[in-house]
């Protein structure tokens, strides 16, 4: 992944590196490949085809796959229901989502700030900005009260989250699938 960051934006791109790109390592060692070929999926995955997005052991939803769950912007429907959820954070990161709900139950997350070491009363006007001309139908966040308050001094109304956290995981899981 390339990372490029601007005072005003942050753009990542995925370059894929898949083994068949560096010659030498079959020059250097003709078994390579079949060695490659031989390992366990993930890892075959990850080494052979260049997948680094495949799940690695501790990750929470194995059965996110970037081919299947990713895909190219296009405009949302106005009819569509959108939302936002806050996670809280400053070492660890603050993170607001945008997601919009399809007519068919699909659930789209279209736009995301992810951001550490920074207050919350520095990205609430960036949230509202970038919500412009949107209808949030609602913003879930955790329930710190305080940071929840900032929020909604800054023009971003709030509701406490269900800290259920298995039940989320499953929810996510589902929807994955």
């Amino acid at each position: 992944v390339v990372s490029r960051r601007t005072p005003d934006a942050r753009s990542r791109q995925f370059i894929p590196a898949r083994v068949y790109d560096n010659p030498h390592l079959m020059a250097a060692d003709p078994t390579y490949i079949a060695r490659l070929k031989a390992l366990p999926e993930r890892e075959r995955l990850q080494l052979l085809e260049g997948r680094w997005d495949v799940v690695n052991e501790g990750l929470v939803y194995d059965n996110f796959d970037s081919a299947v769950h990713v895909i190219d912007p296009f405009p949302i429907p106005s009819p569509w229901r959108r939302f936002r959820s806050i996670d809280f954070g400053y070492n660890n990161p603050f993170v607001c989502q945008w997601f919009a709900l399809s007519p068919d139950d699909v659930l789209y997350l279209y736009r995301e700030i992810y951001e550490p070491e920074r207050l919350v009363s520095e990205l609430g006007p960036q949230i509202v900005e970038l919500s412009k001309g949107e209808r949030i139908s609602g913003t879930v966040a955790d329930h710190d009260a305080e940071n929840r308050a900032e929020l909604n001094k800054r023009g971003v109304p709030t509701v406490g989250a269900e800290k259920t956290i298995m039940d989320g995981i499953q929810e996510v899981r589902q929807r994955l699938e």
